[in-house]
């Protein structure tokens, strides 16, 4: 658990970090006339990043068997979840 904790921590310098780089370093390395086609390349590479990082997370904690417990206000939602028929269910469809 600390583990992933680090990991995302780090995860966030890392993107904050790329924020300030794209704003300035773009710039000052290749100067404003490529700046379009080099932001968006840095930007879509994060967005990526940032759109596989759930998946990623999800898999590493299978990986890992990592599992938390349910906090006290939702398990009463993870139990009914886990139940044959759900009590919205059994309102629902109830003959």
């Amino acid at each position: 658990m600390p583990l992933l904790i680090g990991l995302a921590v780090l995860a966030r310098v890392v993107r904050s970090s790329l924020t300030l780089l794209q704003a300035a370093a773009v710039t000052d390395r290749w100067g404003i006339t490529h700046y379009g086609p080099l932001s968006t390349l840095l930007s879509g590479l994060i967005h990526v990043a940032a759109a596989l990082a759930p998946w990623a997370g999800a898999a590493l904690a299978a990986a890992i068997r990592s599992s938390l417990p349910c906090p006290p206000p939702f398990q009463s939602l993870r139990q009914s979840w886990h139940s044959p028929q759900s009590a919205l269910e059994s309102k629902l469809f109830a003959s």
